[in-house]
């Protein structure tokens, strides 16, 4: 994926377990509880928005369903919202292990009130983008309840709320991962 003059790729970083991260997570991981199941709790920095990228449920899942990515427009008529995460370097290892080979680690510049801040975030390899992807009915919950969770902006949300869904062949991985959303607030947003 293209990025802008101010993004570098992980590799390019060294990171220590005690290391400080920013991480901005704008899919399934803005809900809290679905972050702090995979890698303990963080602390949440507040919202985002990236102009000149664009949400899409356009990463080709290893199961087949559409996961979130940031596609890179350029535009500034689109935007991403998202929350930016606290972490350790240790935690930021074990997210990688969750998004897999699927995603790349990408490091950007973005401006906060008191100056820019490094954040490092996900985006999908090119090669497993496509078009045509829908998210199962648990997945797309877990990214509407995080924008619900963390107050993202009423026509964002709204977008995200009306992404069309496809049932898991799953059932027991539909069940495991309704649990953890059972566990919040937002239990009565799956499809």
């Amino acid at each position: 994926m293209a990025c802008p003059a101010k993004c570098a790729a992980d590799s390019l970083m060294t990171i220590a377990d005690g290391d400080i991260l920013h991480y901005l997570a704008y899919g399934s991981n803005m809900l809290r509880e679905r972050l702090a199941e995979r890698v303990g709790q963080v602390g949440v920095v507040g919202g985002v928005r990236l102009t000149g990228y664009r949400l899409g449920f356009n990463m080709l899942s290893r199961d087949g369903s559409g996961k979130c990515n940031a596609s890179l427009t350029g535009s500034a008529r689109h935007s991403l919202h998202g929350v930016v995460y606290r972490m350790t370097g240790e935690q930021k290892r074990l997210l990688d292990h969750y998004e897999g080979p699927r995603y790349e680690s990408r490091w950007l510049e973005v401006g906060k009130a008191g100056g820019a801040m490094k954040i490092f975030t996900y985006v999908g390899r090119e090669e497993h983008v496509a078009t045509g992807l829908s998210p199962y009915s648990w997945y797309k919950a877990f990214v509407h309840a995080g924008a619900l969770q963390h107050r993202l902006p009423g026509p964002y949300i709204a977008g995200i709320a009306a992404s069309p869904t496809i049932a898991d062949p799953d059932g027991e991985r539909h069940q495991r991962n309704v649990q953890v959303l059972r566990a919040t607030q937002y239990a009565d947003i799956v499809d």
